[in-house]
Parts: C-alpha cells; sequence; structure tokens
C-alpha cells in the first residue's frame, strides 16, 4: 500500500467517523425534543386532570347536573385521566373511591329520583381538598 492509499484510507475513516457523529448528535438533539414534548404532554394532561375537578365541582356549585349518570361519566372521566397521567397514588384512590360511590348510587337508585343522591355527592365531591 502507498502513502497515497494509507492517506485515502485515513480520509475514510475520518469521514466515516465524522458522518457516525454527526449521525449520533442527531439522535441526541432528536431524543432531548422527544424528552421535551413528552415532559410538555404531560404536564398539559396533568393541568387539564385538574381542570376537569374545577369544571366538576363547578358543575355541583351551580347544579347544573339533574342526574346521577351525568355525574358518573365525569367521575369516570376523572378517574382514568388520573390514570394515564400517572398520578400521585394518593389522587387515583380518591377518584377510585368517587367512582366506586357514584356507581354504587346509580345501581342503587336505578329509575328513582336521584336529587337527594346529587345533594350528598355534592358535599363529599365539592368539599374534598385536591
Amino acid at each position: 500500500m502507498h502513502s497515497g492509499q494509507l492517506v485515502l484510507d485515513y480520509m475514510e475513516i475520518i469521514l466515516m467517523f465524522y458522518k457516525k457523529r454527526i449521525c449520533l448528535k442527531g439522535v441526541l438533539c432528536l431524543c432531548l425534543n422527544m424528552q421535551d414534548k413528552l415532559a410538555r404532554d404531560l404536564k398539559y394532561n396533568q393541568e387539564s386532570f385538574w381542570l376537569r375537578i374545577v369544571d366538576l365541582r363547578e358543575n355541583f356549585n351551580d347544579d347544573k347536573f339533574t342526574n346521577l349518570f351525568e355525574v358518573k361519566g365525569k367521575v369516570d372521566k376523572i378517574y382514568n385521566m388520573a390514570l394515564e397521567n400517572s398520578m400521585e397514588q394518593k389522587v387515583i384512590q380518591e377518584w377510585q373511591q368517587h367512582v366506586l360511590t357514584v356507581t354504587s348510587l346509580c345501581d342503587g337508585l336505578r329509575n328513582k329520583s336521584h336529587a337527594t343522591a346529587l345533594k350528598d355527592l355534592k358535599k363529599i365531591l365539592v368539599a374534598t381538598e385536591d
């Protein structure tokens, strides 16, 4: 192998390293961007979770619910959001208990008046601390 060929071989090695280095930088940038996006998405989802709770409580305060099934739909959604967003275990357990309570009331009352149950739920759900 003569010196000209040796220089070309070294140049190819340097070029390969340079290309791989750029590729690794690109992958690193992509990973960091994805990590930032996931963090933003998680924050947005957690804020949405808390806003749903505020909305639920405002609806109770404004007496907007006419039956337990409306409440059940909102409570189920909040509980599912708690699970999806990996909220604190305490928060998940609290909303799991609310789901069980509302489900039990819905099953027990079926076609009977929901007015009294809604008043009692209002005391539970509006008074609950975050």
